[in-house]
């Protein structure tokens, strides 16, 4: 009997092990399944974790590169003071000549206003950015930068500037024209004047060239400053026009000469139909023989006006500075007053005529008589 329930409680246990075992070994493969399901599923979040980091990383780097163009254009405008515009007008325009310290003023002025507009401009790409400083509809200035992803820089700036007073002068050459303190250079290339002398160039020898210089300013007229070269003077004629002139010494002898010529021919046309030949002669022998004014004065002398005479006849005369036209040519302008009283009848004369003195190789001689 007890035998039997021996062998019954083996069986019951071997029956319970093997059911135990079995059991072990079904949730043992649901273990691994389920850590396999959780490790994929894990997976899963993390792969779709990542690529939505990247998304949002992506997104953001396209963003930050979409902008970067503005915020370089930012930092560029709120780092930059009235000398950053005034180098930056100077350096696009290095032909214009105005006071840089009045330029700065108006670049202070106009760049701190708070009411300024930053606009893209109308030609603006992603490829080459551009924007436009704005104040009430006016543009100020324009901005462009280069580069590519986040590094970008502004490499031109545009400062808009309106309105311009010109300031010119004719200079002979040799001369240093200046407007606040920087040469200015000639429009072009010099050329010789040669005035009444220009239908005998063939006798000029080395005439003195002249250039022009031209400077227009934004803000105000210039002023140009001309400086003549060491040993050389120079001076203005009404025109404008600058000479190089003889010093008051070496000019005495042309003036005097040319003062006495100018009387001569005064007293010649005052006195038509009195000692007439004489007069002309008295005339002709302060010129040149052959020359253009001698041939001038001889001409006169039937179209004098021969019922004239005045017994009495006041004179002045005055020459003015002795310019220079070539290494053998001088001009110097004498202005002149006659007054001529014949009993009731007076004959009151005002005018310049302009003298030329040239060398042909044996000195200075009057040579050509023009009326101013």
């Amino acid at each position: 009997m007890a035998g039997k329930k021996r062998a019954k409680s083996s069986k019951f246990l071997l029956g319970l092990n093997i059911y135990s075992s079995l059991l072990l070994f079904v949730a043992g493969i649901a273990l691994v399944v389920l850590w396999i399901f959780l490790s994929r599923y894990q997976q899963e979040l993390d792969t779709a974790a990542a690529e939505e980091a990247a998304r949002e990383a992506k997104a953001a780097y396209e963003l930050a590169v979409s902008r970067a163009p503005q915020l370089a254009f930012e930092d560029y405008v709120a780092a930059a003071d009235a000398q950053t515009w005034t180098d930056s007008w100077f350096a696009a325009n290095p032909d214009n000549y105005d006071d840089p310290e009045q330029i700065r003023a108006l670049m202070e002025e106009r760049f701190s206003d708070p009411e300024l507009e930053y606009w893209k401009a109308p030609d603006y790409t992603d490829e080459s950015p551009r924007y436009v400083i704005k104040k009430g509809g006016e543009d100020l200035a324009y901005l462009t930068l280069s580069g590519s992803g986040l590094d970008w820089s502004v490499t031109e700036t545009e400062v808009l500037l309106e309105g311009g007073e010109e300031s010119s002068v004719v200079v002979p050459e040799g001369c240093t024209v200046l407007c606040n303190g920087r040469e200015v250079k000639p429009n072009a290339e010099a050329e010789p004047r040669l005035f009444d002398m220009e239908a005998y160039s063939d006798l000029i020898v080395d005439p003195v060239r002249w250039e022009t210089h031209t400077v227009v300013g934004k803000l105000s007229k210039p002023i140009l400053k001309v400086e003549a070269p060491a040993g050389r003077k120079v001076s203005t004629a009404q025109d404008g026009t600058m000479f190089y002139v003889l010093s008051d010494d070496e000019a005495q002898e042309y003036q005097n000469r040319a003062e006495r010529f100018i009387y001569a021919l005064l007293f010649y046309y005052m006195n038509g139909n009195y000692n007439t030949s004489n007069n002309m002669w008295g005339a002709l022998n302060h010129v040149a023989s052959n020359s253009q004014a001698f041939k001038l004065i001889r001409d006169s002398y039937d179209g004098v006006i021969w019922d004239t005479y005045y017994p009495y006849v006041s004179y002045s005369t005055e020459a003015g500075e002795v310019r220079v036209l070539a290494s053998n040519c001088l001009m110097v302008d004498v202005a002149y007053h006659t007054e001529g009283t014949y009993g009731e009848y007076t004959n009151v004369a005002d005018g310049t005529y302009r003298v030329y003195f040239l060398d042909q190789g044996y000195g200075y001689g009057i040579y050509c008589l023009a009326y101013v």
